[in-house]
């Protein structure tokens, strides 16, 4: 079985505010996919936004004031139609955002709740997949 080489970048939420990382200054032509963090995991064990500002609020260079999303989110899915071939992933957990992790994988309901959150999530925001950091 043949394997290709995976060269990712750590993208984080909160680089908007401190460090001015923004997703267009990402080197998408030398990268293949995009792990960006955190989604948290809330009390009822669905899939929350870490930071709905950064992730889908907030208004970069071009975006509208009526416009249905923008932040983070919007950002990678612009990156995406120029470099389709880098896979975006969101991280869900971490830290602080896995405290929640236990009782959504407790039983086969809690878990099926989970999962259904992920795969809603990834299909509204056009991410290719989850990556979990429990």
């Amino acid at each position: 079985m043949a394997t290709s080489t995976i060269i990712l970048a750590y993208l984080t939420a909160w680089s908007v505010y401190d460090s001015a990382h923004y997703v267009a200054n990402i080197p998408a032509d030398k990268i293949t996919h995009i792990n960006y963090v955190f989604a948290n995991i809330g009390t009822d064990g669905r899939i929350a936004l870490g930071d709905s500002w950064a992730d889908t609020d907030k208004p970069f260079d071009g975006d509208t004031w009526d416009q249905p999303l923008r932040g983070n989110f919007n950002q990678l899915i612009k990156l995406k139609v120029k470099y389709p071939h880098v896979r975006t992933l969101i991280f869900i957990g971490g830290w602080s955002g896995s405290t929640n992790f236990s009782d959504a994988a407790l039983t086969d309901q809690s878990l099926s709740t989970f999962a259904t959150s992920c795969v809603e999530l990834v299909t509204k925001y056009n991410f290719d997949g989850v990556d979990l950091d429990p």
